[in-house]
C-alpha cells in the first residue's frame, strides 16, 4: 500500500511538473513559422521522411528548442533564434519528433514513478535522456558536410550561452553541453 501511494505521488509530481512546463511553453507562443521558414520546414520534413503534421512555433522565454506535449506535440523554437540557425535547430527537433522522444520521455517518467525507490532506474532514465540527445545529434550530423557540422556545434554552443529571464534552461529541454559532447 505504501509503495503504491509513493508511486502515485511521484507520478503526479512528475506529471504536474511537465504539465506546468508544457502550459508555459504554449502560453508563451509568439508566432508560427512563416513563408521561407515554412519552405525550410517542408524541406526537412522530406529529408527526414516525416509524414505526420508538425506544428512549429517561436516561443518567448526559452533558451533552446524543445518538443512540448505528448498527445498533440508542438516544436517550440526560441524567439531570439538567429535566422541562420533555423535549419539546424529545426532539424534537431524534427529528429526528436521522428524518434518519438517526447513519448519516450513519458515512458521514462512512468518507470521512475513505478520504481521511485530505485536509484538505478532514476540514473537509467537520466542516461537514456542523454543518449537520446546524442543519438539525435548523430542523426542530424550524419548527412552534413564538415563545415555544416561545425555550424551545428556553434548552434548548440550559442543555445547554451543564451541567458536572461528565461522560461527553461537549456538543460531542461534536452541540450547536453558537455565538452565531450561538443567535441564529438
Amino acid at each position: 500500500f505504501a509503495w503504491g501511494i509513493a508511486a502515485v505521488c511521484t507520478g503526479v509530481f512528475l506529471w504536474g511538473r511537465y504539465r506546468r512546463f508544457e502550459n508555459k511553453v504554449r502560453r508563451n507562443r509568439v508566432r508560427a513559422l512563416e513563408d521561407d521558414e515554412l519552405e525550410v520546414l517542408n524541406e526537412l520534413l522530406k529529408r527526414y521522411r516525416i509524414r505526420r503534421k508538425v506544428r512549429v512555433y517561436y516561443v518567448d522565454r526559452i533558451t533552446a528548442g524543445c518538443i512540448a506535449g505528448v498527445w498533440e506535440p508542438i516544436i517550440a523554437l526560441p524567439l531570439g533564434l538567429p535566422k541562420s540557425h533555423l535549419k539546424l535547430a529545426l532539424a534537431h527537433q524534427l529528429c526528436h519528433f521522428r524518434s518519438n522522444d517526447h513519448v519516450w520521455g513519458m515512458v521514462r517518467g512512468i518507470c521512475c514513478a513505478v520504481h521511485w525507490f530505485n536509484p538505478i532506474v532514476w540514473m537509467g532514465a537520466w542516461l537514456s535522456y542523454g543518449d537520446s540527445e546524442m543519438a539525435c545529434d548523430d542523426r542530424v550530423t550524419a548527412r552534413l558536410p564538415d563545415i555544416d557540422r561545425l555550424a551545428y556545434a556553434n548552434v548548440i554552443v550559442s543555445a547554451g550561452e543564451r541567458s536572461g529571464d528565461q522560461l527553461v534552461s537549456a538543460d531542461a529541454v534536452g541540450a547536453s553541453f558537455t565538452d565531450k559532447h561538443i567535441r564529438q
